[in-house]
C-alpha cells in the first residue's frame, strides 16, 4: 500500500513541478514588464523604429510638393522610446492609452511654415489641402507604426488580472510541492533511500518532459522566420520566444542534474544496505 501511495505522490509531484516551471516562466518572462523592456533595448527597437518611420515619412514628401527637410527632427529616438514605454505600461496596467500625434503634427507644421518663409512661398488652396493631407498622413503613419497599441487593445487581454492569478497559482504550487515532499518523507520515513529515489524520479521525469518541447521547436519550427505586423514587432516576438526557450533549456537541465545526483546517492545507500545485509 505504501508503495502505491508513493507512486501516486511521485506522479503528482511530476505534474506539480511541470506546472510550477510553466507558471514561473510566464511570471518571469512574459508578465515581468522589466524583462520585456529589456528585450526592447536589446534588439534596438527604438532606433530601428526611428529609422523605419523616417523611411516611411519620406515616401509621402513628393505628394505634398514640399522639401524633405520639413520632416527633419519631427521625431527623436527618445520620443519613440517614451511613447512605446507608455504603451507597454498601459498594457500591463490595463489602462487606455492613445498615441500622442499632437507633438509630431506641431513640429511638422512649424517646419513647413519655416520652409515656406525661407523660400518665400505662398500656398494656394489646392496646395494647402495637399499639405494638410500630408500632415494628417504623417501623423497617422507615426501612430500606426510606432507601436500597435490599438491592435493589442482590441485583443483585450487583462495582464494585470492574469498576473494576479499567476501569483496565486505560483504560491499554491510551491505549497503543493512542500506537501507532496513531506508526505513522501512521512510514508517512507524509515527508508531515506526510497525518498531520494522518488524525488529523483520526479525531477528526472519533469525535466525530460519540460525539455522535450524545446528540442522539437529547435528542429521543426523556424522561429526566426516569424513575421507579424512589421519587422520590428516581429523581432520583439522572436526574442521573447527565444528568451522563453532559453529558460526551458536551463531549468530542466538543473532538474535532470539534481535527479541524477539524488538517484546516484540513493543507489549508493542501497549498496551500503546490501553490504550490511550480506555481512
Amino acid at each position: 500500500m505504501k508503495k502505491l501511495i508513493s507512486y501516486i505522490l511521485t506522479f503528482l509531484l511530476v505534474i506539480v513541478l511541470i506546472a510550477l516551471v510553466l507558471i514561473a516562466c510566464i511570471k518571469e518572462k512574459v508578465l515581468n514588464i522589466d524583462n520585456i523592456l529589456q528585450i526592447f533595448d536589446n534588439v534596438n527597437f527604438y532606433e530601428n523604429t526611428y529609422k523605419t518611420l523616417n523611411e516611411n515619412f519620406s515616401n509621402y514628401i513628393e505628394q505634398s510638393g514640399l522639401d524633405e527637410s520639413v520632416i527633419k527632427d519631427i521625431i527623436t529616438v527618445e520620443d519613440i522610446k517614451t511613447e512605446i514605454r507608455n504603451c507597454i505600461e498601459s498594457i500591463y496596467n490595463n489602462t487606455k492609452y492613445t498615441i500622442n500625434k499632437e507633438d509630431i503634427e506641431k513640429r511638422l507644421n512649424e517646419n513647413i511654415n519655416n520652409y515656406l518663409e525661407e523660400n518665400h512661398r505662398k500656398l494656394n488652396s489646392s496646395e494647402e489641402n495637399a499639405v494638410s493631407t500630408f500632415v494628417s498622413k504623417i501623423s497617422s503613419v507615426y501612430a500606426s507604426e510606432v507601436f500597435p497599441i490599438d491592435l493589442i487593445s482590441k485583443i483585450n487581454i487583462n495582464l494585470k488580472k492574469i498576473s494576479n492569478i499567476v501569483d496565486i497559482a505560483n504560491i499554491s504550487l510551491y505549497v503543493s510541492v512542500v506537501v507532496l515532499l513531506l508526505l513522501l518523507i512521512i510514508i517512507n520515513i524509515k527508508n531515506i533511500m526510497k525518498v531520494l529515489n522518488y524525488i529523483g524520479v520526479s525531477l528526472l521525469s519533469s525535466g525530460i518532459v519540460l525539455y522535450a518541447p524545446k528540442i522539437f521547436i529547435d528542429y521543426k519550427l523556424h522561429i526566426n522566420d516569424i513575421n507579424i505586423y512589421n519587422r520590428n514587432i516581429s523581432d520583439i516576438i522572436i526574442n521573447i520566444i527565444n528568451d522563453i526557450l532559453n529558460y526551458f533549456s536551463k531549468i530542466p537541465i538543473i532538474f535532470i542534474v539534481i535527479a541524477i545526483v539524488l538517484l546516484f546517492v540513493a543507489n549508493l545507500l542501497k549498496k551500503d544496505d546490501n553490504k550490511k545485509y550480506n555481512i
